[in-house]
């Protein structure tokens, strides 16, 4: 338990995700012997491709965006909400009732909350009357909407605290009775895509 804090490993802490990853990629991968085998795999690669595909319409400067899709909004909501599939079946494939009970608490929390991130957006797409996202960061030219929409922020915020399981939303861990919820059965590699899905989205939110 002697360990470096994660705040030592590299400047200010900065190396610990890539040190964390490495040590999950050389360890050895254990499939439960009466788990799915192919959902189990499954699971946590539909988990980050959906995680990875929410960054397809984020618009990074002028003319720096992978698709400057006109539908932008309703795809980031349609590939968040794919995401729980992705729980769901790695929970399930598990065989295991600590990672199932943790695949339905997860579900349900992100289910839910994606009504309230969504209903934030809405009033934005009501103000600028477009669902792509560099119109809708250009309308902001005069004036950031942070600024006359402050409560709908609060709102936001809230709500993307629980979409991406961070305090005090972090249910789906629940460590106290459930180990680790969804990902309990699984390790090594495949437990780093659900690492990389978490963070990914934790960023792109």
């Amino acid at each position: 338990q002697r360990r470096l804090g994660p705040n030592k490993v590299g400047y200010l802490g900065t190396l610990q995700a890539f040190a964390d990853a490495l040590k999950l990629i050389v360890k050895e991968t254990i499939i439960p012997a009466h788990a799915n085998s192919v959902l189990f795999f499954l699971g946590p690669i539909i988990t980050l491709i959906f995680a990875l595909l929410g960054w397809g319409v984020i618009p990074f400067g002028p003319g720096l965006a992978i698709s400057d899709y006109n539908l932008g909004l309703l795809y980031s909501i349609a590939i968040s909400s794919l995401r729980v599939y992705g729980l769901l079946i790695a929970g399930w494939a598990a065989n295991s009732k600590y990672a199932f009970v943790g695949s339905l608490r997860s579900a349900a929390q992100l289910v839910s909350y994606e009504l309230v991130l969504s209903s934030a957006m809405l009033i934005v797409l009501f103000i600028t009357g477009s669902l792509n996202m560099t119109t809708i960061i250009e309308y902001q030219q005069a004036v950031w909407f942070i600024i006359p929409l402050f409560p709908v922020f609060i709102i936001f915020f809230i709500g993307a605290l629980a979409e991406t399981n961070r305090a005090p939303f972090d249910l789906p861990e629940a460590e106290s009775e459930l180990v680790a919820g969804f990902m309990t059965e699984h390790s090594a590699v495949i437990f780093v895509f659900f690492f990389l899905a978490e963070y990914s989205n934790i960023i792109l939110i």
